[in-house]
């Protein structure tokens, strides 16, 4: 049931990759039929290049995913890559220093940002959202297991955001919508190969109203074997854009 779900699955999101392809075409007409010149023009036709061609490599994600979920079981199985890190378990303090070196290595916010601080110092002692905290496994005393989340933390103005991903700045929630899908297109994109995307997820579960785009919160996960851990990365909007990072040790 699972394999035939994830076929299903894996078809509409090849679906939605061709409709968000097709709005930034359409939409990149439209910008490009304004009455612009000079260097306003460059600047257009550039976000537009740019939001068909990211759009283009999640489409091809699309398929691959699509191909994989149809693929034979006797199919060879490629080895995940592996992690980049410097840190070992022999530092007593590894947790807190890989946690703050792999959030580092997170791609930034997908748009124009005013300025980035760390999760820490923004928002005090982290915790994970609770869509990650629900992920987690729990210990013998019925407590979630011990875990660690860093990460940034970017402010943003609205006009120049979404100008920078090519959508005309409206306050309106379609326009809006379309902002976060294409920073979902692109942030999607630019994630490493060690990332497995869990998101978009149910919308109780995320908290997100009914009218609100439904791809974020962005949720990745991968599990890192030379530690022992189980990671996750997320992004999502509250005022600003957050990007997280939370590790904890897998349960042996």
């Amino acid at each position: 049931m699972k394999k035939l779900f994830d076929k299903i699955k894996s078809v509409f999101r090849v679906f939605r990759a061709l409709k968000n392809l097709w709005n930034s075409i359409k939409s990149g007409i439209a910008l490009l039929k304004m009455p612009l010149a000079g260097w306003a023009l460059v600047l257009v036709a550039a976000f537009v290049i740019y939001s068909v061609v990211t759009d283009y490599h999640a489409l091809r994600k699309a398929i691959d995913y699509m191909q994989t979920a149809f693929s034979s079981p006797g199919a060879q199985v490629v080895a995940p890559p592996s992690i980049k890190t410097s840190i070992t378990k022999d530092d007593p303090e590894w947790m807190s220093k890989y946690c703050r070196e792999q959030s580092a290595a997170l791609p930034p916010a997908p748009f124009t940002y005013i300025k980035k601080d760390t999760y820490e110092k923004a928002k005090g002692v982290p915790i994970p959202p609770l869509y990650v905290g629900s992920r987690m496994p729990k210990n013998e005393k019925g407590y979630r297991v011990d875990s660690l989340t860093c990460g940034m933390v970017y402010k943003y103005d609205d006009k120049e955001a979404f100008s920078s991903v090519g959508v005309a700045y409206k306050f309106d929630i379609n326009t809006f919508n379309e902002f976060e899908q294409r920073a979902d297109n692109i942030h999607t994109s630019i994630m490493d190969a060690t990332w497995k995307k869990i998101s978009p997820l149910g919308k109780e579960e995320a908290g997100r109203p009914f009218y609100s785009y439904d791809g974020y919160p962005l949720l990745f996960t991968r599990e890192n074997p030379e530690l022992g851990t189980v990671e996750y990365a997320d992004m999502n909007f509250a005022i600003d854009y957050y990007v997280l990072f939370t590790v904890f040790e897998k349960p042996k």
